[in-house]
């Protein structure tokens, strides 16, 4: 009977190692994998939609539209998070010549969606009621080429000026 309890008891601390050791390689992938995430959005946010940005500020301040681009990293950890990284462009065209005029600013924002691992394309204004507000896309990190960013970009100030 010793033999047997100490067989049992055996395989029991033999399986919940087991378990231990495959838990910790899952928390250990999961690890790699956001790290691989996390580097991916960085670059490209710096290598495609920061440039691709700042081209748009660059070719509108020439004309005396007030352009500005914001890049927030993301707050709290990864479990609890309090604000998505994202990265936005706010557009407000020059007012005409000759007078005041209201315009209305709009944005279109980049931003990080941790648990679906995506990177979602959106458009907000400052006026209450825009029809063509809101998500716009949803992407996988590399699957947002520079030619996505430069489309999204376009189509969003072609908006902004129509």
């Amino acid at each position: 009977m010793k033999d047997e309890m100490k067989t049992a008891l055996e395989t029991a601390m033999d399986e919940f190692d087991r378990k231990r050791s495959d838990a910790a390689k899952r928390q250990e992938a999961i690890r790699t994998k956001e790290s691989e995430f996390s580097h991916s959005v960085e670059r490209l946010f710096n290598e495609v939609i920061r440039p691709a940005m700042k081209k748009v500020e660059d070719t509108l301040g020439k004309r005396h539209h007030d352009c500005k681009i914001i890049e927030e990293k993301q707050t709290g950890t990864t479990d609890m998070q309090q604000h998505a990284a994202h990265i936005s462009l706010t557009i407000k065209p020059a007012p005409p010549t000759g007078g005041y005029t209201m315009m209305a600013s709009r944005t279109i924002c980049f931003a990080v969606v941790r648990p679906e691992g995506k990177i979602v394309v959106g458009t907000t204004s400052s006026l209450p009621v825009r029809q063509v507000e809101g998500v716009r896309g949803s992407y996988e990190p590399n699957k947002l080429t520079p030619e996505e960013v430069e489309k999204q970009l376009v189509i969003f100030v072609k908006e902004v000026f129509a």
